[in-house]
């Protein structure tokens, strides 16, 4: 009761300790309650049912226990239909947690596996910002950080796992990539993804990281100079060696071996083609991709990690 100002009533808090599925349930839960119908939720993800006139959902204080989402810092929440194989997205700026505690001591015991599949988000969060309709000096900064600090520091982590120096510059990259796409949402490589997670039951980082190498060189065409920048702080000198390095980091923290745990041939993936192209996500992108553009993203991505 003593966190009083800017407008909120903090009698009644969230407090949400987890990785993001767990931060966005409360987002859900804050939603829900405020509403006024225990059926508004699913109303308003399944038939568009409008935000209440007076939203005010409760105050989320959110403490990431994941390197990856980012979701301490938007206003989006993913929900899951894993009956109808469908991805929901919860957005209202009055969801944005009110405040962020990060400790990267509380991620010290994360697998191995879920701190790649978290730092795999964190990355794709901030690839995905790069090449965006929505994207700006703002959100290049933070993405461009983000993308440098985990391809950086990732592989370190995964040799010395317990190290909390590590472990802390993974959260910051997490942070800055969630504040990078918080400014421009996300784009193709997450289209792509839902389908690979809904089906296959792909871990959602792994889902989205997947195709991030091919659409280094197909997005060159439309994003070249911001690429060419995040290829320069990375040490590369051009878009064709900044992709053969991000194949190269994808190699020494075992994505290959990763996603042969879920999906054992190319061609189950393309039978879901049609699924891969949302306009919420795929319309951000800066290039246009059509469905053939996408099994040539899909094949190039496979032959990359397994060639």
């Amino acid at each position: 009761n003593n966190l009083n100002g800017g407008g909120v009533a903090w009698d009644e808090t969230i407090i949400t300790v987890g990785g993001g599925s767990v931060i966005d349930t409360a987002k859900a839960v804050s939603a829900s309650v405020s509403s006024g119908s225990e059926f508004w939720l699913e109303d308003h993800l399944k038939n568009g049912e409008v935000f209440p006139e007076k939203f005010l959902p409760k105050p989320i204080i959110a403490v990431p226990t994941t390197s990856g989402t980012g979701s301490e810092v938007t206003m989006w929440a993913t929900i899951w239909d894993m009956d109808e194989k469908k991805k929901y997205s919860l957005s209202n700026r009055a969801l944005y947690p009110r405040i962020a505690l990060l400790d990267p001591q509380l991620t010290v015991t994360l697998p191995q596996k879920e701190t790649v599949y978290s730092g795999l988000d964190a990355l794709s969060h901030a690839m995905e910002s790069i090449w965006n309709k929505n994207n700006n000096p703002v959100s290049n900064v933070f993405a461009i950080k983000a993308i440098e600090m985990v391809y950086k520091y990732l592989p370190e982590l995964c040799q010395v796992p317990d190290n909390i120096a590590l472990r802390s510059q993974l959260h910051s990259a997490s942070l800055f990539a969630g504040l990078a796409f918080s400014n421009t949402k996300t784009a193709l490589a997450h289209s792509i993804s839902y389908p690979l997670t809904a089906h296959f039951n792909v871990p959602h980082g792994l889902a989205c990281a997947f195709t991030l190498p091919a659409l280094i060189a197909f997005n060159a065409e439309e994003s070249k100079d911001d690429l060419m920048t995040v290829a320069k702080t990375l040490g590369f000198t051009s878009i064709d060696d900044f992709q053969i390095g991000m194949i190269g980091f994808y190699k020494v923290i075992g994505v290959g071996n990763l996603l042969k745990e879920f999906i054992s041939n190319v061609k189950d993936m393309l039978r879901f083609l049609p699924e891969m192209i949302s306009t919420e996500r795929a319309g951000n992108n800066l290039r246009y991709a059509d469905i053939g553009d996408v099994e040539k993203i899909i094949t190039n991505s496979w032959e990359m990690i397994f060639g």
